[in-house]
């Protein structure tokens, strides 16, 4: 696609990976399917009209009529069709799925407002540089997500609003520099948590508000923190540049028989 900067993606793959996990990661192609797991992912769909690509959110509302999808700007030209007037006079409930087939179109691909860079992407407005998302709202620098509302840089998360370099995070709301934390709110520099609330350098904590320096809802102190954090960071940095995945994540965290 003209105008596309496929590089810019790349750079903020590793901007992120470097700001939540301490290490630039390279070449996010290779980490795909790990960070496009527990979100909903975009699917691409051909218009019925041209063949073009375009990309949806995976819900039965954007899927469902797929044979009679088209591009928006095709859709246009296809709201000019008509039925003739013998044909509506014909028309009735029991004849209307087949009379109205050269006229019943549908365009998922839905945009609004100004947006750059927008590449494999669905359902965005007022966005930039992103990748590989639907249900972009004024987003920027983010990819593999869904609906990112008033965010930028985050990767690889469903449902963050008004977040900032978010790795993997899902159904939250203003978080910074956290990694694999889901449901949470007012939360920075978090790892693994859940339904926690204004929480500050904090990890593997769950249903907590307020915490600081805290380990598994424990408050242990800046030094002792910072000890533990370092190895969890090298572990699994370690880990994601020789496997390009991550078994571990917050759904599956303290569950029976994982390993």
């Amino acid at each position: 696609m003209a105008g596309e900067n496929m590089q810019i993606f790349e750079k903020d793959f590793q901007s992120v990976t470097k700001v939540v996990l301490g290490k630039a990661l390279s070449n996010h192609f290779d980490y795909e399917r790990w960070l496009l797991q527990n979100v909903a992912p975009p699917v691409e769909q051909k218009s019925a009209v041209s063949g073009k690509s375009m990309w949806t959110p995976s819900y039965p509302y954007y899927t469902d009529a797929s044979k009679n999808a088209v591009l928006l700007d095709e859709a246009w030209v296809e709201g000019e069709k008509k039925l003739s007037m013998q044909e509506v006079e014909k028309l009735s409930v029991a004849n209307a799925k087949n009379s109205l087939k050269k006229i019943s179109k549908y365009s998922p691909d839905v945009m609004f407002g100004a947006n750059v860079n927008m590449v494999k992407c669905g359902v965005y407005f007022w966005s930039s540089n992103c990748y590989m998302g639907t249900w972009m709202g004024k987003c920027k620098n983010s990819s593999y997500c869904f609906w990112p509302r008033n965010s930028e840089y985050c990767i690889g998360s469903h449902f963050t609003f008004s977040c900032k370099f978010a790795l993997k995070c899902y159904n939250s709301v203003n978080l910074s520099r956290c990694f694999e934390v889901s449901h949470s709110s007012d939360c920075s520099d978090c790892y693994f948590c859940h339904n926690c609330q204004n929480m500050r350098d904090s990890m593997f904590c769950s249903n907590a508000k307020g915490l600081h320096y805290a380990i598994a809802n424990r408050v242990v102190g800046q030094a002792e923190y910072d000890r533990v954090k370092k190895i969890v960071l090298g572990e699994v940095a370690a880990k994601l540049e020789k496997d390009k995945k991550l078994d571990l994540n917050i759904f599956n965290l303290g569950c029976n028989g994982h390993k």
